[in-house]
């Protein structure tokens, strides 16, 4: 109940990464169960911890992230942003087969998302943190 990860994709909880372009409903259906029946908060046995469900060791989402990262500390926003987006992408596809909901659960980012203002940014963020962040 004290993990991280379901705040992050809780669209009620403060800490959320959702907004107009990034819908986090189906990855946290695939990963919780809510309420669970053994916590307020359960692994979903069903989904994403199946004894047969398939995961990777290494994925093209990690992958994309890795190099998004690089190119972001290097100064290459637009490079960065074009491997985030195609970490989506690959999210997105896979969402849509594993839980059947159809894509658009992730649409692409532009720069100016991650612009003070922009629906990536905290407000006080340069668009290079708020990248890195993202």
């Amino acid at each position: 109940e004290k993990a991280y990860l379901p705040t992050l994709l809780d669209g009620a909880n403060a800490n959320t990464r959702e907004n107009a372009k990034t819908f986090e409903a189906a990855r946290y259906s695939f990963f919780y169960l809510a309420p669970g029946d053994y916590s307020a908060l359960d692994p979903n046995y069903y989904g994403y911890f199946w004894p047969t469900q398939a995961n990777a060791m290494f994925s093209s989402v990690e992958t994309h992230l890795i190099a998004a990262e690089a190119e972001a500390r290097l100064g290459n926003n637009a490079n960065a942003l074009t491997h985030l987006n195609a970490a989506r992408a690959d999210n997105d596809a896979y969402m849509a087969n594993v839980v059947g909901a159809g894509s658009g659960w992730y649409t692409d980012y532009v720069l100016t998302d991650f612009d003070a203002g922009g629906i990536a940014n905290t407000g006080t963020q340069t668009q290079a943190d708020a990248l890195l962040m993202e």
